[in-house]
């Protein structure tokens, strides 16, 4: 799917609609958490061999609203059509990504810069693509992890770092959160700092994995570590199916983020050979330097 162009009467009204969500928010007549979920449901159908789904707004019809995992979903859709009643320019797929991140940003959490341009459509993505995990099975739901963030083209530090939104809104499996509330609480790291200290048994697969374990422990230590690499991912997965460019601020934190992830899945030994072959890089710079002015001497 081709991103369209955007004008500026365009992002107006867009503003204008965040503006009106907001609103919307503090009077209680749109659930947020529901915003995260509808939006994290529309990208992660996403893909990535085949080119398929992603940010398009197809969440929006009957027969994907009916597929499992969407539950409780059709009120926020028509709350959301509401409100995007006055800004018809907009396209729903905009709509839903747009009014997520004013969601999260209004809880607590991090700001996310999005690029409007999404188009809409009707095709709905076959059943079975959300993510879920295997109850009772740590390893199949492992399995199942690593291979979500295949089919989406997502990091899999980039996954674990978008399932810390469940502490304002479960977007997988069945639990209490499935039952979306009208005042939800805050955006924080706390699903991690729950999970790590064994309050989240249905989620203890997630620390059955040495790489899962670690995302899932940093985060937990670190709430502003997750808020960044949340808004990376976030940013990255509100632009699944489409060929939009993040914005300035989007690609600098996650070219930041990146090479951050990249020191630290080093081993121990990695990063002295990497030490030892950039200090090898500099003693030959300087080694070079010092006998080319040597022979620039003798010449004078």
């Amino acid at each position: 799917m081709h991103g369209q162009k955007v004008e500026a009467a365009y992002i107006r009204a867009l503003q204008q609609f965040r503006e009106a969500v907001t609103h919307s928010l503090e009077a209680g007549t749109i659930n947020g958490p529901a915003l995260v979920r509808l939006a994290i449901h529309d990208a992660t159908t996403y893909d990535c061999k085949t080119n398929t789904s992603g940010t398009n707004g197809s969440i929006r019809t009957k027969k994907e609203l009916e597929q499992p995992g969407n539950e409780n979903l059709s009120s926020v859709v028509a709350a959301l059509a509401k409100a995007k009643h006055a800004f018809s320019s907009l396209t729903h797929a905009d709509a839903i990504q747009q009014a997520a991140v004013v969601a999260i940003q209004a809880a607590g959490g991090p700001t996310i810069s999005i690029t409007p341009g999404r188009q809409d459509s009707w095709t709905f993505p076959p059943p079975g693509l959300l993510f879920a995990p295997v109850p009772g099975d740590d390893q199949q739901s492992v399995t199942a992890i690593r291979a979500f963030a295949n089919r989406t083209g997502l990091l899999l530090r980039a996954v674990v770092a978008l399932m810390g939104a469940s502490s304002y809104s479960r977007w997988w499996g069945q639990n209490q959160h499935d039952k979306l509330v009208s005042k939800p609480g805050a955006f924080d790291n706390s699903f991690f700092r729950s999970l790590v200290e064994g309050r989240s048994p249905s989620d203890g697969w997630l620390l059955s994995d040495e790489e899962l374990r670690h995302y899932c422990e940093e985060y937990a230590a670190d709430q502003t570590l997750f808020f960044k690499d949340y808004a990376v991912a976030h940013e990255e997965m509100s632009r699944l199916g489409t060929r939009l460019h993040p914005t300035t601020a989007a690609a600098l934190a996650a070219a930041h983020a990146a090479d951050a992830s990249l020191w630290e899945s080093l081993t121990p030994l990695q990063t002295a050979a990497a030490c030892i072959i950039a200090g090898g890089v500099v003693a030959i710079g300087v080694g070079a330097w010092w006998n080319r002015r040597r022979r620039l001497r003798r010449i004078v």
